[in-house]
């Protein structure tokens, strides 16, 4: 397993807290997820990195896997969210 290959917080089958992947970025294990109660279901982190995010009843979430290569498209996805609901926290 390399270092991109990310395991899930999986909790009743979307994760915690509107999802969550673990994910490496540069050497670092972080934590990538989607505050629910900010999300307003705009898609725009799903256009960015859809290998990534996914909507549920118009609310984003990350998937259960961070595709290797995959990193700076979650980021460019969490800079670009308009309510900053993606959080990416150690």
């Amino acid at each position: 397993m390399g270092p991109a290959d990310v395991s899930c917080w999986n909790a009743l089958g979307r994760g915690l807290a509107g999802g969550g992947v673990v994910i490496t970025f540069g050497g670092t294990t972080m934590r990538v997820w989607v505050d629910e109660d900010l999300c307003t279901g705009c898609g725009l982190c799903v256009d960015k990195c859809p290998a990534v995010f996914e909507l549920d009843d118009g609310i984003a979430f990350a998937a259960s896997r961070v595709p290797a290569g995959e990193e700076a498209r979650v980021e460019d996805a969490m800079d670009e969210c308009p309510v900053e609901a993606i959080i990416l926290e150690d």
